[in-house]
């Protein structure tokens, strides 16, 4: 799976693609980003449970073909 965190835009969309990744493996590793760096309150809102479902929601239209320009990207 690699650095998700690094990734552009560009590859993140590859990636998925691919399969390389799933949309809540991707959301995960950002959440987990946000966490890490917290104490630099960057955020005014965090919401990572809707990031998890959306990312679960995109996951699910993916397994379908139903995928859109930004599709998985958090």
């Amino acid at each position: 799976m690699g650095d998700l965190i690094g990734l552009t835009i560009e590859q993140a969309c590859a990636g998925l693609d691919k399969g390389d990744f799933t949309a809540s493996e991707l959301a995960i590793a950002h959440i987990s980003e946000m966490e890490g760096v917290r104490s630099l309150n960057c955020w005014i809102t965090e919401t990572p449970e809707s990031t998890l479902e959306l990312a679960s929601q995109s996951d699910e239209r993916r397994k379908k073909g139903e995928v859109g320009v930004m599709e998985g990207i958090p």
